[in-house]
């Protein structure tokens, strides 16, 4: 080796003195120790840069340098200058390794000494990472999916060693570099970038490498949710977020087409990242004017590059086997007959090929009242090939669409809803009964994608599931929805209730919007999900008696009939609740003659001083009855409850949608919703929680 080490380890520093003494002590533990250190403080403006300089001083392989605050791009490029290693690791300051991590590396260079290596890691939550619970079984899933890599080894350009194998997410810590690629290259980090620039590097970087080594080795630790990182700063700022998005694509995209590896990455790029792009926009829809133009931006630049893919994409395959299809030819039935062309219009305009959508019109007003013929679709062929690229997801919804009919009955109407938890599937039963009666529909089938949906529609609404109730996988379930959005409610016998004006989930106009106007999500479902009248009412669960277990429950536990609290101290949001909180209300409530007890499912751990019990959907009403009291965290649970004559006291942890002028909407609340007009709701921040605690007290 023409270098003098084995490893240039890149760390930036950034206001990190209380986190870096532990990332550097991983690294200087090494049981192979030819490395370098490479430190370099970004205008760090806490006490970092002394902490650095002590390691500096006790051990050679640490290089401490130091700029102004230009950014981590500037900073790790700066890095890569000076870096004089043969393989180039970056890793961030709060993180660490472990003590075999570069041992384990060195072998894999020595069998493969491939381009790029990549590891997997362990990914943790807070501060106390020592603490087992507080590992990958709090990440998000893509995390864990793609922390789990496997042995794999990838020679030549590989589209999938980039975008669909294990571990190739774009971080940018869990890979090893080798320097000359790098350097040969010139393949810098994107200055420009303030969020995003670690993706685009690596989308630099992949596509030149020759040889790429996946090894299964879990080699890295990393924090998430870094007080003082970089993108923490940036998160809130949603409008910068969405047009960086929109800025990282179109880098990326020009840099491939630099490379000459336009389409068929850049292809793969875009069908990957344009819901991003999208669900960037949904951040910022209540300022229209910004709204608009992020919107115009993204579907030019995705509608034009789409449309030049799907030209290359057929010019090498046999499109008569396509067009022989059986699916192909009912779809093709369906979609030109003229009044679909403003479904048509709906659909791609919602993602993104406002162009396309213009040729297809022009082209659809020549061909009114006739099947058009092959003959005349090769000198039109755009579209052609849109419906062939939209085949796995049209045509195959269209394919499971006859499939159902074919199991539950040709004149059997499908039903289903938007969002599937069993809040939804609640709010939605409250007005089945009054859709199917006014609709005059005498046979139809719910699809539920999840076991919990199914039994609490079975278990509270027997008069209306009791063998119309079908559970689907959630794939199948989507591409029947952007089936009926794509050819409309009046050609296919699926209806699908939104709480949204029964349109596409990227629509700017929710409900949200006529909220203001005095509606609640109740109102929504009736007026324009489900098109009843003002006079159709809510209609509660038919609920079995089951006294005889509630009253067996109430004698096993010890429990006081209306001096029974029933704690759900269990959702997405449990972590953000003050420390003691659940136990402050168990004690205060206990003196007051209170028996507490805890709602667990499996895995859950009863809050300290309670005991911990488990109530089926089926009963849950019912006890609630018998208890007295309910006291939860917002989940589908609350909407499930919301019927029962206990007190209610909701908790949320943020509210999630603000109208334009800053004010929040408490649309996930119980009352606003319409589902009860009784419960007590309360928004939790760390500083109020002991008054919130004094009002359910006297309340209860």
């Amino acid at each position: 080796m023409n270098n003098n080490v084995l490893f240039s380890i890149i760390v930036p520093i950034y206001n990190v003195e209380k986190d870096i003494p532990l990332c550097l002590d991983s690294i200087l533990a090494q049981t192979y120790d030819d490395f370098e250190v490479i430190c370099i403080n970004d205008g760090s403006k806490d006490d970092s840069l002394n902490v650095v300089k002590s390691y500096e001083k006790k051990d050679s392989r640490v290089k401490c340098y130091s700029h102004e605050n230009h950014g981590v791009s500037y900073t790790r490029n700066k890095g890569i200058e000076l870096a004089k290693g043969d393989y180039i690791w970056f890793i961030d300051s709060d993180d660490w390794i472990d003590k075999d991590a570069c041992s384990i590396l060195s072998e894999e260079i020595k069998k493969n000494a491939s381009d790029i290596i990549v590891f997997g890691g362990n990914v943790f939550m807070s501060k106390d990472w020592h603490e087992e619970d507080e590992y990958l079984d709090n990440a998000f899933i893509y995390f864990k999916q793609n922390l789990n890599t496997r042995k794999a080894f990838y020679e030549g350009k590989s589209i999938n060693a980039l975008m669909y194998e294990t571990g190739s997410y774009p971080l940018i810590w869990n890979k090893v570099y080798k320097k000359e690629l790098i350097v040969s290259n010139d393949i810098k980090y994107e200055e420009s970038l303030a969020l995003g620039e670690d993706e685009a590097f690596l989308f630099y970087i992949y596509p030149l490498a020759q040889t790429i080594s996946y090894i299964p080795n879990k080699l890295y630790h990393y924090q998430r949710n870094r007080p003082s990182s970089a993108t923490d700063k940036i998160v809130r700022q949603y409008v910068k977020r969405a047009n960086q998005n929109l800025r990282m694509a179109q880098i990326i995209e020009g840099y491939w087409r630099k490379l000459e590896l336009f389409p068929e990455y850049t292809y793969e790029y875009l069908k990957r990242y344009c819901s991003l792009l999208y669900d960037s926009a949904m951040t910022i829809r209540y300022d229209r004017k910004t709204y608009e133009e992020y919107i115009k931006n993204v579907n030019d630049f995705l509608g034009e590059n789409f449309i030049e893919y799907l030209e290359y994409s057929l010019s090498s395959i046999d499109t008569s086997q396509v067009f022989e299809h059986k699916e192909y030819k009912v779809g093709r039935k369906i979609y030109y007959i003229p009044n679909r062309i403003h479904s048509i219009k709906e659909y791609y305009e919602c993602f993104g090929l406002r162009k396309t959508v213009k040729r297809i019109n022009r082209w659809l007003k020549k061909s009114i009242c006739r099947i058009i013929k092959w003959e005349y679709w090769k000198e039109h062929s755009t579209f052609c090939r849109m419906i062939y690229f939209y085949y796995k997801y049209i045509f195959k919804g269209y394919s499971d669409y006859k499939k159902i009919k074919k199991q539950v009955g040709e004149k059997t109407v499908l039903v289903s809803c938007a969002a599937l938890g069993t809040g939804d599937i609640y709010q939605v039963s409250l007005l089945l009964k009054e859709w199917i009666e006014r609709n005059e529909v005498k046979d139809y089938c719910f699809l539920v994608v999840g076991k919990n949906e199914k039994k609490v529609a079975e278990s509270l609404f027997p008069q209306i599931y009791e063998g119309h109730i079908l559970q689907i996988d959630m794939s199948t379930h989507e591409r029947l929805r952007k089936l009926r959005t794509f050819v409309g409610k009046e050609n296919i016998d699926f209806y699908y209730f939104c709480h949204f004006d029964n349109m596409s989930d990227y629509l700017q106009i929710t409900w949200a919007i006529q909220g203001r106007h005095g509606w609640n999500m109740m109102d929504f479902y009736r007026f324009k999900g489900m098109n009843l009248p003002e006079d159709a009412k809510l209609i509660g669960p038919c609920l079995a008696d089951k006294a005889d277990e509630v009253e067996i429950l109430f004698k096993k536990y010890n429990l006081k009939c209306g001096k029974t609290v029933l704690l759900a101290p269990y959702a997405t949001c449990v972590d953000s609740f003050p420390a003691n909180f659940w136990e402050n209300i168990v004690d205060r409530l206990q003196k007051k003659g209170y028996t507490i007890c805890t709602n667990c499912g499996k895995d859950e751990i009863p809050v300290v001083g309670t005991q911990g019990i488990f109530i089926p959907y089926s009963s849950i009403i019912q006890f609630l009855d018998k208890a007295g009291a309910y006291i939860g965290i917002r989940s589908g649970l609350s909407d499930i409850i919301s019927s029962s004559k206990c007190k209610k006291v909701v908790f949320y942890t943020e509210h999630s949608m603000f109208w334009p002028d800053g004010v929040a909407m408490d649309y996930l609340s119980l009352n606003d919703m319409g589902l009860t007009s009784g419960a007590l709701e309360f928004l939790i921040t760390q500083g109020n929680s002991d008054e919130i605690i004094d009002e359910i007290c006297e309340a209860i």
